[in-house]
């Protein structure tokens, strides 16, 4: 639970920016499927975001986040956001700056979808 930094891992997809500084939100995580390429990582959760098959993009992370959609959830998970490994409190996550290069990210991501 709260705003992290995750590395690209991949050389393909140029569209993808070396580094995002993102909003997690979950508790769990998932397996590649089979032929899929790994995009980015963090230490805390490997598989961070995926393309499989050129036209499916899987995201563990929240690249859709707006400043009103992060105030709901911080209401609704106050008590889910204390035991977060990255030990950000809910107001410290609600002053964090949203990024406009995840807006552009996920622009580029469906371009890229459409053009598939």
């Amino acid at each position: 639970m709260g705003f992290g930094e995750i590395q690209k891992v991949s050389k393909d997809f140029t569209f993808f920016p070396d580094t995002l500084h993102v909003l997690h939100w979950h508790g769990d995580t998932f397996t590649l499927p089979k032929g899929a390429i790994l995009l980015y990582s963090t230490e805390a959760c490997v598989n961070q975001a995926f393309i499989y098959n050129k036209n499916v993009v899987g995201l563990q992370f929240h690249l859709e986040t707006t400043t009103q959609s992060l105030a709901q959830l911080v209401e609704v998970d106050k008590d889910y956001i204390k035991g977060s490994i990255y030990k950000q409190t809910a107001e410290s996550i609600l002053n964090t700056m949203i990024s406009p290069e995840n807006e552009r990210t996920f622009m580029n991501i469906l371009e890229y979808l459409k053009n598939s």
